[in-house]
């Protein structure tokens, strides 16, 4: 199977247009392509989603509003880590990706790692740039999406 789907955790209306600025900045200031403001759940599995499809009905029904710290601004392993804001483990999210984590684990191992990418792709930042970065103090999330992710940045 060519598709590769994920489970995003997406910011509360707000804080979208907030974050989809910051990373359209981002992305402008470092050459790369734009997306979607998001955490992810759980990462790229080959699946037909229609099956998960109840699963996440039940999710989204029972699921509520909350937010998380943020701790600052890192870089990391590119291409998918460039730049990205870490996030505090807060139980509500731990307890969200627990949820996930046991509907897809035996399809793969994944680490969860809260953090908001802000740029995709090879890229060399220095510690001024990412001090530059204005950040609030949380950020909050309000709704859960399934969405196929390519296997390249472009896409």
């Amino acid at each position: 199977m060519n598709n590769r789907w994920s489970v995003w955790l997406e910011p509360c209306k707000t804080d979208m247009v907030r974050y989809s600025k910051l990373i359209s900045e981002c992305c402008e200031k470092f050459s790369s392509p734009i997306f979607d403001p998001h955490i992810t759940l759980f990462g790229r599995v080959g699946i037909e989603p229609e099956p998960t499809f109840s699963f996440f009905e039940d999710l989204i029904r029972n699921h509520t509003t909350f937010s998380s710290k943020i701790l600052g601004v890192n870089t990391g392993e590119p291409p998918w880590k460039s730049l990205f804001i870490q996030l505090e483990a807060c139980e509500a999210l731990l307890n969200m990706q627990a949820n996930i984590n046991d509907l897809f684990k035996t399809l793969r191992d994944y680490i969860f790692d809260p953090h908001l990418s802000l740029a995709y792709g090879d890229l060399t930042i220095n510690q001024n740039e990412m001090d530059a970065i204005p950040l609030p103090e949380i950020i909050r999330f309000s709704a859960v999406a399934l969405v196929m992710t390519p296997d390249t940045i472009e896409n």
